[in-house]
């Protein structure tokens, strides 16, 4: 065979490579001679071979086409296998949301298909707080040392900002809402903290207090329960709630204004 750049002639099975195509010589016995035998091994697109399997991105100023390379029965092109809209460095299929930041808002822009036209629906304003943007109706906590504010995004005459629904108190990197309840509890006893609001100073005070038994559960007080003290197993224990008893400064700083005693019987 003769190689067709340089004209050189090459004996049978010589091989080479170019672009995704593999040649090799061959004689072809119905012909009488010899001739170069092309096997495809993947695709040509965009002055690139890529193999079988490998995706490729398309697109133009607002559309863009996920293609694949493919073997169909021996047949290896270029198949489309979705479409979606094009934005910023990215190609977004349909159903897909892109955000768009400003200094102050954001829009939330949805990859549509209308009939066949493959585009960005129209923008939906949102709440741009703490890097993030937030959707209409959608809420977020902004927390601080000792309570939290829980905002929410709002749409009002075509104004779309945040603005504070209500307040909560901070515990444990959460805001919990007035009313909520939460548990701080010690080796020996239950304490439950509860967020209240008392002339507008919101946050967790001492709601109860339980003892707790052999077991680690919680026990209401006038309860009878059993205990482990220094080993030994006790029996027909009760728990006492007595209030406005602190054993440290430091407890009545963080409200802890009901200290729990336990008694048992011989």
């Amino acid at each position: 065979c003769e190689l067709p750049e340089t004209k050189k002639c090459v004996d049978y099975n010589y091989t080479y490579q170019r672009s995704c195509g593999i040649y090799t010589c061959l004689w072809d016995s119905r012909i009488a001679r010899a001739k170069w035998h092309k096997t495809f091994t993947g695709c040509y697109y965009g002055k690139r071979c890529y193999n079988v399997g490998s995706e490729v991105l398309w697109h133009n100023v607002k559309n863009c086409d996920y293609l694949k390379c493919t073997d169909q029965n021996g047949i290896i092109k270029i198949r489309r296998f979705t479409r979606g809209c094009f934005y910023g460095k990215g190609c977004y299929v349909v159903g897909s949301e892109v955000i768009k930041y400003n200094v102050k808002h954001c829009q939330f822009l949805k990859c549509t298909d209308q009939n066949g036209s493959i585009k960005f629906g129209p923008p939906r304003s949102g709440c741009y707080y703490g890097k993030r943007c937030y959707k209409v109706g959608s809420e977020v906590a902004r927390l601080n040392v000792n309570n939290c504010d829980y905002l929410k995004c709002t749409d009002q005459n075509g104004i779309i900002e945040v603005r504070r629904i209500t307040q909560g108190c901070y515990y444990g990197r959460r805001c919990y809402q007035i009313g909520s309840e939460v548990a701080r509890h010690d080796v020996k006893h239950c304490h439950f903290l509860k967020c209240t609001d008392q002339n507008g100073s919101i946050k967790f005070r001492q709601s109860r207090s339980e003892c707790k038994d052999m077991n680690g559960n919680c026990v209401p007080k006038d309860s009878k329960f059993s205990v482990i003290r220094d080993g030994k197993r006790h029996d027909k224990c009760s728990c006492t709630v007595v209030e406005n008893r602190y054993k440290s400064h430091a407890e009545k700083v963080k409200g802890f204004n009901l200290e729990v005693l336990h008694s048992c019987g011989k």
